[in-house]
């Protein structure tokens, strides 16, 4: 049984392809034109796990895509409910616009510090209408 094998190019060198991003399916044929192809392409290299797939392209591999991303979805929004520091984080960070804008709105010039500054993550100030 003799099977053909196809031979792909590099998109860059037109050298004999090896790799094939998941990100935009470009065909690359060494580390050096992968490189080359996410500086040209502005390609980060990772697929989209959200991009739109026709009914009849839908493979059991998409729906085990899908599947795992859902899962890792769930499983970050129940670590989020059961840890207090992100939650309190994300408190902050609303009473912080909140602040913002009441000073705004007040004609307040309101300067606070990064978020990584120790007296930023001291302060407690927060705004009550």
């Amino acid at each position: 049984m003799n099977k053909e094998r196809v031979v792909m190019f590099c998109e860059i060198c037109d050298n004999e392809a090896k790799y094939c991003c998941p990100g935009c399916n470009t065909r690359t044929c060494s580390v050096g034109c992968v490189n080359t192809h996410k500086v040209q392409r502005d390609c980060d290299g990772r697929k989209c796990k959200t991009a739109y797939v026709s009914v009849s392209e839908f493979s059991d591999n998409h729906l085990l895509s899908d599947y795992k991303f859902l899962e890792e979805l769930g499983s970050y929004v129940d670590s989020t409910r059961r840890d207090g520091v992100l939650r309190q984080r994300y408190k902050k960070g609303l009473n912080l616009a909140k602040l913002k804008s009441a000073c705004r709105r007040r004609n307040i010039s309101f300067l606070y510090q990064e978020s990584i500054m120790t007296k930023r993550l001291q302060n407690t100030t927060s705004y009550n209408h």
